[in-house]
């Protein structure tokens, strides 16, 4: 899937994963290490895993079937910006 980045946001606090949102509002998980590669504007291949979501805690109303989508980079460049 090609993306392009819109925005980059380190891990918030006490969590593992930092976000992507890509210029259509997409948000993507990704490792913090691989988050100093990625530059706003420039377009991206990424393969895309959904993951389970956790099961809710007693105090969340959130569905078990919602599900996140967490983004890996590709070994491949990214795209030139156009």
């Amino acid at each position: 899937m090609l993306i392009e980045v819109a925005e980059t946001h380190p891990p918030q606090y006490g969590k593992k994963v930092a976000t992507v949102i890509a210029k259509g509002g997409d948000k993507f998980e990704i490792w913090p290490e691989k988050l100093a590669d990625l530059k706003a504007g420039a377009k991206y291949e990424v393969d895309v895993a959904e993951q389970p979501m956790a099961p809710p805690s007693p105090s969340m109303v959130t569905p078990q079937s919602q599900r996140r989508a967490t983004a890996s980079l590709s070994s491949s460049p990214p795209c030139s910006p156009r």
